[in-house]
């Protein structure tokens, strides 16, 4: 058994507090509480001043020591109360105060200002703001690349369909044409009027500026303006219109490639039909003469021209243009 004396007063909740812990202490444990209330006659003997809790001025009050053989489980701690008695430690999880006191401190944070929360607010939308601008931003470098993708791939088009249709197509010509006669050195200046050519058809020499679109015409040309396509790759094919007529014009007119060619009567002609290139001459009988197929072949568009694949439109048209 413990014998525990408890120095009280009448007025100190403390004291009371502390004879209701004792009391229940002594139901679970060897202990016997003698409570004296200081004021009276025996405490006074006792000298043991007034209550810390009531009082400044007295001293300690001594806890008791414990004897030998108390059991331990709950274990007893000193108690934070200055009465001064002894109580088993609560768990954790058996504070409630912790617990509000962790809730307190939490919900503690002081709360942001006005100017705080419109900094915020601001922050927010400066952020919204400067991310629909990147996006635009990308939107517009896609669709200007997308244009200039358009704009090149048309382009593209565009040069593809100028070679393959205006440059007149190479088939596998001769190494030569029997019968072609070849004039070399011909000079190639712009002139104004008349140019007296040899040989006649001319297959070269200086022409005027302005250029014979090429074509099939039924009547004669100039031969400055036909000289003028001549330097840019095209062939003249000319006929004599008494001796050339019906089926063969219209076999004649028939083989003559849409583009880099010429077509027209020719007067005086030496032969029913000459066919002429920068340079050189061939002289036929009749449409259905291989040689002829195979002059067209071998120099429309040659690089025995001055300026081959240089255009053959975009000039005057001469009179009778029949395609």
């Amino acid at each position: 058994m413990i014998a525990l004396t408890l120095p009280t007063q009448s007025d100190c909740p403390s004291c009371i507090a502390g004879k209701s812990v004792l009391a229940e202490l002594a139901e679970e444990f060897p202990l016997h509480v003698d409570a004296i209330d200081v004021k009276s006659e025996e405490g006074r003997t006792l000298e043991f001043g007034t209550c810390n809790l009531c009082s400044s001025s007295s001293r300690a009050w001594p806890l008791p020591n414990l004897p030998l053989g108390t059991p331990r489980s709950p274990k007893l701690v000193r108690s934070t109360s200055s009465v001064g008695v002894y109580r088993p430690p609560r768990s954790r999880a058996q504070t409630p105060t912790r617990r509000r006191t962790i809730m307190a401190r939490e919900s503690s944070a002081p709360e942001p200002s006005v100017k705080e929360q419109r900094m915020a607010r601001r922050a927010v939308n400066v952020a919204a703001l400067k991310r629909e601008q990147a996006k635009s931003r990308r939107n517009r470098i896609i669709g200007i690349t997308a244009a200039w993708s358009g704009v090149a791939a048309l382009l593209l088009v565009v040069v593809l369909v100028v070679t393959t249709n205006g440059t007149p197509t190479k088939t596998a010509a001769p190494a030569a044409v029997d019968g072609v006669q070849t004039f070399p050195d011909q000079t190639s200046e712009h002139v104004t009027g008349k140019v007296d050519y040899t040989p006649s058809p001319p297959v070269g020499g200086d022409h005027s500026a302005g250029l014979l679109n090429c074509g099939v015409y039924s009547e004669e040309v100039s031969n400055e303006d036909a000289v003028h396509s001549l330097e840019h790759g095209a062939v003249w094919v000319t006929y004599d219109a008494a001796a050339v007529t019906g089926d063969q014009l219209s076999a004649l007119r028939k083989d003559i490639p849409s583009t880099y060619a010429l077509l027209s009567p020719f007067p005086e002609l030496t032969s029913p039909i000459v066919a002429s290139a920068w340079g050189v001459q061939l002289n036929v009988s009749t449409p259905d003469d291989p040689r002829l197929a195979a002059f067209l072949a071998k120099y429309r568009g040659a690089a025995t021209a001055p300026e081959p694949g240089a255009p053959c439109t975009g000039g005057t048209d001469g009179p009778g243009k029949v395609s």
